[in-house]
């Protein structure tokens, strides 16, 4: 079964978002996005985060009117989340496996939040080899990188103020010093932290 036969989730067609969620309100509450950081590779996110990816497929279902099933697996970072890798495989036995679970449900928000926590693969992340100021990296398979950010600064500047310019080039500089020395320079760079 592909996500273009799955049929929409009559459970989830009775959903309704009432309050649709703003870019400035998200990022203003970004901090519950992340639950917590366990192990020094791990990342467990709040249920907000995956409420969040079924509010906007919802949105994008309703004035597409693309099937459900694909919005989620095309448009939301799901896949990614419950640890499945990058392959994209619409047909991929946990993802059917989800969608079904979807399917029988009458609280979508709740189903999808159980089923990450149920996949503990999903919260493991590469670990990162080195860290410079705000930016980190981490081996992929291959000729891969993953840049991480996260902020150094603990004098309430922003991290990526114009007054701090300088020094993010200067971390990035040290950064791609390192991975030059380390690695050499046919390496592929990846964001999306």
């Amino acid at each position: 079964m592909s996500y273009a036969d799955a049929a929409p989730n009559q459970a989830l067609e009775r959903t309704r978002y009432t309050a649709p969620l703003s870019l400035a309100r998200w990022v203003a509450h970004l901090d519950l996005l992340v639950t917590s950081r366990g192990e020094q590779n791990s990342v467990i996110y709040a249920k907000a985060f995956f409420d969040l990816q079924l509010q906007f497929a919802h949105k994008v279902t309703e004035l597409s009117g693309l099937p459900f099933a694909r919005v989620l697996f095309e448009y939301t970072n799901l896949y990614i989340r419950f640890g499945l890798g990058r392959d994209f495989n619409p047909a991929h036995t946990t993802w059917q496996a989800y969608l079904a679970g979807l399917q029988n449900t009458n609280d979508s928000r709740e189903w999808t939040y159980r089923f990450y926590l149920t996949r503990s693969e999903a919260m493991a992340a590469p670990p990162v080899v080195a860290t410079f100021g705000c930016f980190s990296y981490a081996l992929l398979g291959g000729d891969r990188i993953r840049l991480h950010f996260q902020t150094a600064e603990t004098d309430g500047h922003s991290p990526l103020g114009v007054e701090r310019l300088g020094r993010r080039r200067a971390d990035l500089t040290a950064l791609f010093g390192h991975v030059k020395r380390t690695l050499g320079e046919r390496v592929r760079v990846v964001g999306a932290s």
